[in-house]
């Protein structure tokens, strides 16, 4: 939809209409502790997302948080219309 809406704006010459679409990446949410007190055999990927927490892979929400209002605040920094949070 974001790459679609890009193009649109080209074609129309919109200089004002501005969208990201943004990947904000694994949070560490309650959901996340949930999944981390389960057992293998009720979530399959247990392992993957047990290790992620271990080795501090999992972004708080408060950090997506301010990355996503840097992008409202500035869009003129962010050319791309697609972001994933690890990245910036």
């Amino acid at each position: 939809l974001g790459e679609t809406i890009a193009l649109e704006r080209q074609l129309h010459h919109d200089s004002q209409t501005r969208i990201f679409s943004v990947a904000p990446g694994i949070l560490d949410t309650p959901m996340q502790a949930h999944i981390r007190a389960s057992n293998k055999e009720g979530f399959s990927s247990l392992d993957k997302f047990t290790t992620l927490h271990r080795e501090g892979k999992l972004a708080s929400p408060d950090q997506v948080a301010i990355k996503l209002i840097e992008i409202i605040e500035n869009p003129e920094k962010y050319t791309a219309n697609r972001y994933d949070i690890r990245d910036l």
